[in-house]
């Protein structure tokens, strides 16, 4: 992913307007994945944008393992009739396949055909 854009993007999102709490979980979730995928501390998109490719830190399979907790969490919740939690988990999970979508395409499509149970509640809603 170009340097510039990643910046750009958190810089965006550090600086977007959360009138809600749904907004706040989508943003700070999606916030949270670019950062630890690409290795970013809190202030790094204040800092020079050189423009340059940066590959993320992280291995598809970490990336993965981030997808599926939000999946087992769902699930949990779901067997538990924590029905209140649930709709946080699967804004959670639909955030973290679109920030993953923001540098690798087909890894996200592939999570989110795994997770198509999730995501069509989520859509419906």
């Amino acid at each position: 992913m170009n340097n510039i854009t990643l910046m750009q993007t958190i810089e965006d999102l550090c600086t977007e307007t959360n009138n809600s709490r749904e907004r706040r979980i989508i943003v700070s979730t999606k916030l949270s994945l670019l950062r630890k995928s690409f290795g970013l501390k809190n202030d790094d998109h204040l800092k020079s944008k050189d423009d340059y490719e940066r590959s993320p830190v992280w291995t598809k399979e970490e990336i993965r393992n981030e997808v599926l907790w939000y999946r087992k969490t769902y699930q949990l919740q779901k067997e538990k009739k924590l029905y209140d939690s649930l709709r946080e988990t699967s804004l959670g999970l639909i955030a973290t396949i679109e920030a993953i979508g923001m540098f690798d395409k087909k890894l996200a499509l592939e999570l989110k055909k795994d997770s198509q149970e999730i995501w069509s509640i989520e859509e419906a809603l």
